[in-house]
């Protein structure tokens, strides 16, 4: 239960960093907030905060896609080409919501590129799914990440076509989708501390 309590609460102190990240945060996290809504979570939106209800975060594997189909998609990338998820037909496939307004995305994501070489030989691939509204925003803050990401990135303009269909609990979220597509694991959000332990827990159970 002591577990449980400090995982909630640092689950709370992320989700505060993430509103103070400024005013465009809280208009992508009110778009984000309405997507999250239609999904049965309820979210709490201020203009200087996002508040998300923990015990359903810290329980991302009672997400209702778990054990469905994960929503195929077809997205335009940041160097004019598309991606979808039927391109790794028959793989294992982690795909990976993020935002730029999102503060633990600036880990995770450069996380998941440092990482990708050894994910790759266990024969699983990433798909990462920008839901800023504007493809330039989505641009800039990559440009000012400074890190080169091996995988495809699809820009899904405001969440409004894939984001709305898998509803990732929080920013960031990664679906652990099967050989066989269906959702097996979702982890919500990035911590450090925890991180390698749900990516390999997360890539068995998408081989099982």
């Amino acid at each position: 239960m002591n577990t449980i309590r400090a995982d909630i609460k640092e689950r709370r102190s992320n989700t505060i960093a993430h509103a103070r990240e400024g005013r465009a945060g809280s208009k992508e996290s009110a778009g984000l907030s309405r997507i999250l809504a239609r999904g049965g979570l309820a979210v709490a939106l201020s203009i200087g905060a996002l508040t998300l209800l923990a015990p359903q975060v810290a329980q991302a594997d009672g997400h209702k896609l778990v054990g469905k189909a994960c929503p195929d998609f077809k997205l335009p990338t940041p160097d004019g080409k598309t991606v979808s998820l039927s391109d790794f037909k028959g793989k294992v496939v982690l795909v990976d919501f993020w935002a730029s307004w999102c503060k633990p995305c600036k880990e995770a994501l450069p996380y998941f590129a440092k990482n990708y070489s050894s994910i790759k030989k266990q024969g699983v691939e990433i798909v990462a799914v920008n839901i800023d509204k504007s493809e330039a925003a989505m641009k800039g803050w990559l440009k000012d990440l400074g890190v080169a990401i091996p995988f495809p990135i699809g820009h899904d303009a405001a969440g409004k076509s894939v984001a709305s269909k898998y509803e990732p609990p929080t920013m960031p979220s990664t679906f652990f989708c099967s050989k066989d597509g269906k959702v097996k694991h979702v982890a919500a959000g990035f911590f450090s501390n925890k991180i390698d332990k749900e990516l390999k827990e997360g890539i068995a159970a998408a081989k099982k």
